[in-house]
Parts: structure tokens; sequence; C-alpha cells
């Protein structure tokens, strides 16, 4: 057995599978790992005692950090998902939609307007929210198609998914997200659907936006 995975890798990997409830494949996904190596690392966490007859409390969230952002920049909350060492931007992600959704949702209540982006973080988060139809979302499209087809990350595939698991309503934004020129932008936001959906969008209480660089991005591929 190979023994050189970090104490912190372990109990990451022990806290997704016995307290999180995920296979081991999805295990493997987060870590970045095949999935024929989740089993032993489960066995030695076991062996160093992370595992015990209960999993040794994870702490995903930097609290540290989470309380140095609210003082700069007054913020009321915030939460920073920490991530395993030499973790890939794509098992961050993960991370960051599997831990962040719970702090989204406590943020969120039933019935609460909420205009949603696309990316890729946005589609972890999405994905890592669970299905309650008594939250009744009213989601709103915030950002125009990237594409003619629609992907799995696109706000379009997001909103109408997060509606739905939320038991809500979709308003999509049946637009580009780029034109060639101010005046095609101005004949889109004059149009009487875009000028219902804007109405939607300035009555959102909050809104899921991705932030980053163009680096690695959907809108350079």
């Amino acid at each position: 057995m190979h023994n050189g995975y970090p104490d912190d890798q372990l109990h990451l990997a022990a806290h997704l599978y016995y307290l999180d409830g995920i296979g081991q494949e999805g295990v493997a996904q987060f870590l970045g790992v095949s999935q024929a190596t989740v089993s032993p690392m489960l066995a030695l966490a076991r062996e160093r005692g992370i595992v015990r007859i209960s999993v040794a409390a994870y702490e995903p969230r930097d609290r540290v950090v989470e309380e140095k952002l609210c003082k700069q920049f007054g913020l009321s909350a915030a939460a920073v998902i920490r991530t395993p060492k030499g973790a890939t931007v794509g098992e961050a992600r993960r991370l960051v939609g599997h831990f962040g959704a719970p702090f989204i949702l406590e943020l969120i209540p039933p019935g609460t307007t909420v205009a949603l982006a696309g990316g890729r973080t946005m589609r972890e988060l999405v994905e890592s929210i669970p299905t309650d139809k008594t939250r009744r979302l009213t989601v709103v499209q915030a950002m125009g198609s990237v594409d003619y087809t629609v992907g799995p990350a696109d706000a379009f595939e997001l909103g109408r998914q997060l509606a739905y698991r939320t038991g809500g309503h979709f308003f999509a934004l049946n637009t580009p997200a780029y034109v060639p020129d101010k005046r095609a932008r101005d004949l889109l936001l004059a149009h009487e659907q875009i000028r219902g959906l804007w109405k939607e969008i300035r009555q959102a209480k909050a809104a899921l936006i991705g932030i980053g660089t163009l680096e690695n991005s959907v809108f350079v591929e």
C-alpha cells in the first residue's frame, strides 16, 4: 500500500465518503485520482486514526481568511473553501461547488429571485444543490449564450436545472453573450422580450456569478 498520501488528503477522502455519502468514483473525481486508489486511501485513513468509529471532523472552510475578508471589505459573510495542496483547477471547482452549496443556500431564502450566470464553477455549484421543491426559487438567466449550442456550463442550462431542483420558475435570456457592436446591443435591449426579462433581473435579491481569469475559460475556447 502506498503510504505517501498526506493526512489532509486522506481526511478529505474520508469526509466525502463516510459523511457525505459520495461513492468511491465521486471521491476519485474530487481528488483527481483513479477509483482504484480510493479504497487503499480509506484503509490508510483508518490505519492513521483519521477514521475511527466516527470520522474526525473535517473543516472545509478557511475561517481565518473568511474573517479577514469580511473585515477588509465590510462583508456580512464569506466562504473560503480549502483545497488540498496540488489540487487541479477542476478539482478545486468541485470542492467549491460541493462545500459552497450549503453556504449559498443559507443566504437565499425560499421564494427568492436569483440572477444566474454560467461557467464551470457555477455548474459544480448548481449540481451540488440538493433537490428541494419547496424552495421555489425564481431563476433569471443573467448571461447570454456563449455558442449556438447549449453546453452543460451555459447559463441557460444551469438556470433550468436550478429552477427544476428548487421547484421554481426559470426566465431565459435568448441572446448571445457577445454582439459585434453597440447598435446590435441596443437593438437587443429594445426588444420587448428582453425588456421583460430585465425587469425580472432588477427584482433579483441574489446573484450567482463566477469571477476569474480568461485562462482556461469557456469564453476563449
